[in-house]
């Protein structure tokens, strides 16, 4: 009590500056290559620098994975294996499908979400589908993921300073949330304007909007669209949970983002007002997005052997360390 009395009553006419503007050096130009060899070809094309950089988002990638399928133990190959009686063939079996798709597209989303730029995704997928070929688990994704949307392609990380335009920009919480989700799912509004109250869960951690049955009325749901959300937008998304929450006559199946992107001209005065650049709007994909068409399976074949300097790239993995 001592030190506040010194301190005194807060000033309330002082200034706040806002945050700096964001600056992330970019990732060059990396070699079309698949998990197995990826960290060798960079190691090959790329100078000292940008390999070191290039290097610790792969190392991020396969800390990642490790750090999920060993919370995921039902999805390990101990845990898919077929049982085969004893006279029976045992030559290879064939590849089993992951089947909790839900599950995978969050994780893909999570490691990507706060990726600042397509190069940055590419070299954490590469890291992550490295340790799923450890697990004898083979995770596809699109060859064409520039020509895609989702997270970590046409997405823009929530820094403090575009928290704080979203905030300034748009008091409203339905407005701000809106942009926010724009932002951190890279998708297209069409997709995100199904969202509905339900499809954000308690905590502000993930939205799941389930497309099927607002399309395909009758018939059995598939796998929603997952997408995580960083911390800093979760404030934002929980206050406008409370609004419509708040707001007389409303009910859980009920769209989150009502009134945003309801017609042409409400959405280009959200664009607008919102004051930035948001890349799912200025290039749009047509195609769904890229960890939506991943695909993941456990494959009961020898893993091929990893080239002698990603294996000891992937020796100095740290334990702890998470991209997100």
């Amino acid at each position: 009590l001592a030190v506040l009395d010194a301190l005194g009553p807060p000033g309330t006419n002082r200034l706040h500056s806002p945050p700096p503007p964001d600056h992330i050096p970019a990732l060059p130009d990396l070699p079309e290559a698949d998990a197995a060899s990826f960290l060798q070809e960079c190691r090959h094309h790329l100078n000292k620098d940008d390999f070191a950089r290039t290097d610790s988002q792969y190392r991020a990638g396969h800390a990642a994975a490790r750090t999920w399928l060993a919370r995921h133990p039902r999805f390990t190959p101990a845990a898919t294996a077929t049982v085969r009686p004893p006279d029976e063939d045992t030559g290879p079996h064939e590849p089993t499908d992951w089947q909790d798709m839900e599950s995978l597209r969050l994780f893909l989303s999570r490691l990507t979400v706060s990726s600042p730029s397509p190069g940055h995704t590419l070299a954490r997928i590469r890291g992550a589908q490295a340790h799923f070929l450890d697990r004898q688990l083979h995770l596809e994704v699109p060859d064409d993921l520039a020509a895609r949307g989702g997270p970590g392609i046409t997405t823009v990380p929530i820094t403090p300073h575009v928290a704080h335009t979203l905030t300034t920009n748009l008091p409203n919480p339905l407005r701000a949330a809106a942009a926010a989700a724009l932002l951190f799912t890279g998708t297209d509004q069409a997709l995100l304007s199904m969202t509905q109250i339900t499809s954000l869960d308690e905590h502000a951690t993930r939205l799941a909007i389930d497309r099927d049955s607002r399309i395909y009325i009758g018939m059995p749901p598939g796998p929603r669209h997952m997408y995580a959300i960083p911390a800093r937008a979760r404030p934002l998304l929980a206050a406008a949970l409370a609004f419509r929450r708040r707001t007389p006559l409303t009910a859980d199946h009920f769209g989150l983002f009502a009134g945003c992107f309801g017609t042409s001209i409400r959405f280009d005065h959200l664009i607008r007002d919102a004051g930035l650049d948001i890349p799912a709007v200025t290039h749009p994909h047509p195609a769904e997005d890229w960890h939506t068409a991943a695909r993941c399976r456990h494959v009961d074949a020898p893993v091929p052997a990893a080239p002698a300097s990603s294996a000891r790239a992937r020796s100095r993995l740290p334990t702890t360390r998470r991209p997100l």
